[in-house]
């Protein structure tokens, strides 16, 4: 299932998922190097670091604020 690393919290993360569902994680317990903002892959209680995901909403939103504050 797909998420989001939308905060972090002391040692806890908030990860959403798809569907709008929190999930609040242990730090320690996400891939090394993990960020706000980056996806993540979690099936099975394996969470992997999508790495292309998060570069392309990244680059997506980069296009976006590019556009609205573009004069």
């Amino acid at each position: 299932m797909k998420a989001v690393i939308d905060r972090f919290e002391v040692d806890l993360a908030v990860i959403e998922y798809e569907d709008g569902t929190i999930l609040e994680l242990n730090k320690n317990s996400l891939p090394k190097g993990c960020k706000e903002g980056d996806c993540l892959l979690i099936d099975n209680g394996k969470i992997i670091l999508d790495i292309k995901e998060t570069h392309s909403r990244k680059t997506d939103i980069n296009h976006l604020m590019d556009d609205l504050f573009d004069k």
